[in-house]
């Protein structure tokens, strides 16, 4: 008989102790993060995280048509306040938002990530932003406005919409 060289595995079956042990390992390396955040990175997160992405790149640019492209027909927001002069739905974001962008120069919009929750199809994004601008038939100095918002989304087919938090 030849010897087996020292620490080669004998033909013996798994224990249940080094079954658990390796699948342990096995699922504690399965879930991605993305850099510098405890979001988990999957398909729906990282759905939402271009939406964002895309709104940002929207604003700084101007562009109405993306924005609106970006939300579900069901979008709603109260502003956070009890007034309805400052409600907006989908129909009076076609009025609204060229208007408001119209005054904006030299945006330059930072968005930070905090948090994505799901909860089947509809999700929350917690973000922090930094926005940058001139509004020259106000002032000649330029603007600044920093927050922590929330961004709703219902996901409508494959795709995710913004439903509150413009």
């Amino acid at each position: 008989m030849i010897p087996r060289p020292r620490g080669c595995m004998e033909n013996r079956p798994m224990t249940m102790k080094r079954a658990l042990l390796l699948s342990a390992v096995w699922a504690s390396g399965c879930i991605h993060y993305f850099p510098g955040t405890e979001i988990p990175d999957n398909q729906d997160t990282r759905a939402i995280k271009d939406v964002m992405e895309k709104y940002r790149s929207a604003v700084e640019a101007k562009d109405v048509g993306t924005i609106i492209a970006l939300c579900s027909e069901q979008y709603r927001d109260d502003a956070g306040t009890i007034q309805t002069d400052d409600d907006l739905d989908y129909a009076t974001l076609r009025e609204v938002l060229p208007k408001r962008l119209s005054k904006v120069q030299n945006a330059n919009l930072y968005m930070e990530l905090k948090r994505i929750d799901i909860e089947r199809d509809t999700a929350l994004a917690t973000y922090s932003y930094v926005w940058r601008y001139r509004l020259p038939a106000y002032s000649s100095k330029p603007q600044s406005d920093s927050d922590i918002m929330q961004m709703s989304f219902k996901r409508i087919g494959q795709q995710w919409k913004i439903t509150r938090g413009l």
